[in-house]
């Protein structure tokens, strides 16, 4: 049975409508349903994971108290399954809701297309408690997906860039829009120190840059010395090794890690006494002149003993 929002009065909106509007498209008053857990079914590729955290058992404890969500879970009619629902947001409600072996829960039900169902289901998540930095690339990447489809399609009307337009939406920098976007191109175990909070996500940029092989790569050799401090300077050397030579050494990689230190080679610098260069020539020649004949004598010297005149042996 659907009951009208304001003869709700138990239920708080407040929250879930600053997010999501008390209205529909159509400009008539949404309203709340029962809908039976097992009609539901989590958003495609659901980018947010839900686990029984602390914060998940405190929700657990306010519905057992309150015998139901405080506020209603966000649906749409499933694109494929007819009589069943999409969830847009709740997903963390519903979860506490089969933990506790309630079979239903309140919603709303809304009409929403590909784009702003992904649009609200990105919103409506960045209220959790707690975020990962993993889940929020994933939820942005999905999000620019389906940005880019509905330019495509017409159904947005825009001259800015498409991650221009999603850093308004969710209220971030272009920037640190893909930054959190490139966080998805690293390897598992890299997302998860990204996640944990010891890989930085300033030193996660360099590593995402570089293909999933070498990856696993640094990673392995992280484990192996110790797991130290993965820097960001460093590791946008070891990418800007790649980016040159298209490979990277184990020696590379360790450098980057702090393992070895690059030694670089001392400049060699010879110097000719006064007394010696008189030898040779008179007060007529310039030091210009000087260093002109040097350096013609030792390109022939180099010619004659196979030596390489730009000074890398082959």
């Amino acid at each position: 049975m659907a009951i009208n929002i304001k003869s709700q009065a138990s239920i708080q909106l407040k929250n879930f409508n600053d997010i999501f509007s008390a209205s529909s498209s159509e400009g008539e008053k949404d309203v709340i349903t029962r809908i039976p857990l097992n009609k539901l079914h989590t958003f495609r590729d659901h980018p947010f994971r839900v686990e029984m955290d602390e914060a998940m058992e405190e929700l657990c404890h306010s519905i057992k108290e309150n015998g139901d969500v405080n506020e209603p879970i966000l649906v749409r009619p499933h694109p494929e399954i007819e009589g069943e629902y999409e969830i847009i947001s709740g997903h963390r409600r519903t979860f506490a809701c089969n933990e506790l072996k309630i079979t239903e829960i309140s919603a709303i039900i809304r009409e929403l297309d590909d784009y702003t169902a992904t649009k609200f289901m990105v919103a409506g998540n960045m209220h959790r408690p707690k975020i990962y930095p993993s889940d929020k690339g994933r939820a942005y990447a999905m999000q620019m997906e389906s940005l880019k489809k509905a330019k495509k399609e017409g159904k947005i009307k825009t001259d800015k860039r498409t991650d221009e337009v999603l850093a308004d939406e969710v209220g971030e920098t272009r920037a640190n829009v893909q930054f959190y976007i490139r966080i998805t191109y690293l390897i598992k175990e890299f997302q998860d120190l990204c996640d944990s909070g010891e890989l930085a996500i300033s030193s996660a940029q360099p590593l995402s840059q570089l293909p999933k092989e070498i990856q696993i790569e640094v990673y392995e050799a992280w484990e192996q010395y110790c797991k130290p401090k993965l820097k960001a300077e460093a590791l946008k050397e070891l990418y800007n090794l790649y980016k040159e030579f298209g490979e990277v050494s184990q020696n590379d990689i360790q450098v980057a890690l702090g393992i070895l230190q690059r030694v670089k080679p001392k400049a060699k610098k010879v110097t000719f006494s006064e007394k010696t260069l008189s030898k040779y020539f008179n007060d007529d020649y310039s030091a210009e002149q000087i260093e002109e004949i040097i350096e013609n004598l030792l390109d022939r010297w180099a010619e004659e003993n196979g030596a390489s005149v730009s000074g890398h042996s082959e």
